[in-house]
């Protein structure tokens, strides 16, 4: 191996090592698998997420569940309604937690339905 114009005795190193050409190619090889396995990790991490939730701002959470943005706002105020959270300075609602408070609002009529007897 030649440095700087001088000889300088190189030991035990692998003969594929010893020229460049081969280094490279090997060294070459080794980067395109390390990157290989990362795309594979981040694709099977994106997989294993899931679908992304949908989201909403005000508005359109007021249409979705027909009130007004004076609504929502005096229900994030008093602390009822859906949840909700801030992305920035936007209030943002997600699909599913609106669904699950409009199912928890809705009212059970068979047990005013019931005569006495059956209640008991």
């Amino acid at each position: 191996m030649k440095l700087l114009d001088q000889d300088f005795p190189v030991k035990d190193v692998p003969k594929e090592l010893s020229e460049t050409k081969t280094n490279y190619s090997i060294l070459e090889k080794k980067y395109q698998d390390l990157c290989n396995d990362w795309f594979a990790l981040q694709a099977e991490s994106i997989q294993n997420k899931g679908p992304r939730r949908k989201w909403f701002n005000s508005k359109e959470t007021g249409k979705y569940l027909n009130k007004s943005l004076y609504t929502l706002q005096r229900w994030r105020s008093n602390h009822i309604g859906p949840r909700w959270g801030k992305n920035g300075g936007t209030v943002i609602y997600f699909q599913d937690d609106l669904d699950t408070y409009m199912e928890s609002t809705i009212v059970n009529n068979n047990y005013l339905c019931q005569t006495d007897n059956e209640k008991d």
